[in-house]
């Protein structure tokens, strides 16, 4: 009996570790009840995704993992990985649409802007904490400079200065995206 105590143990903290899980709610996010000044749809766009282009570090440059990016009037985002960025417009629209209609997805969040500076929130569920990514916008482009916890969602210049960059291309798809859920 007493050498089956350990894995006992071990057993009960596995249970509870994956039972007890705290999901974000809309209230959660410090960014959903930031208020719309008007100017998100400035050189945001929201009839399409972004799609990853190119991806440098420091000192390396990385291959395309198929990452993309979509962008909601009520200051939502949402992010689908796997995704071919030559995949046909009715099976991207199909998947984001499947992800909206879900009360919470992984990759889900809120954003602010600041002129051409945008910062997305999401959590990061295993540390429970958020995240925040810092991009720049232009003419249908989005590049994120910076990606960390750190910040607290300030506009602060360090967070959009740095030598990482994700670069992202705007493509338009026609259709109806569904409004999200969450």
């Amino acid at each position: 009996m007493r050498r089956y105590t350990p894995i006992f143990i071990v057993l009960c903290a596995v249970v509870t570790g994956c039972m007890n899980r705290h999901f974000y709610q809309q209230e959660d996010y410090p960014f959903y009840r930031q208020p719309d000044n008007g100017s998100s749809g400035a050189l945001l766009r929201t009839d399409g995704v972004y799609v990853l282009q190119q991806r440098k570090g420091d000192t390396a440059t990385y291959t395309k993992p198929g990452r993309m990016y979509k962008f909601y009037p009520g200051r939502q985002f949402n992010m689908v990985l796997g995704l071919a960025d030559s995949a046909p417009a009715d099976s991207i629209l199909k998947v984001f649409n499947q992800e909206a209609l879900k009360t919470r997805t992984l990759f889900q969040g809120y954003f602010k802007n600041q002129a051409d500076r945008l910062i997305l929130q999401n959590v990061h569920t295993a540390r429970r904490q958020f995240n925040y990514h810092y991009a720049i916008i232009g003419k249908d482009r989005l590049i994120i400079k910076a990606s960390t916890h750190q910040g607290r969602g300030k506009f602060s210049d360090k967070y959009f200065e740095n030598g990482y960059t994700e670069v992202y291309h705007f493509r338009e798809i026609t259709g109806r995206f569904a409004d999200p859920r969450w």
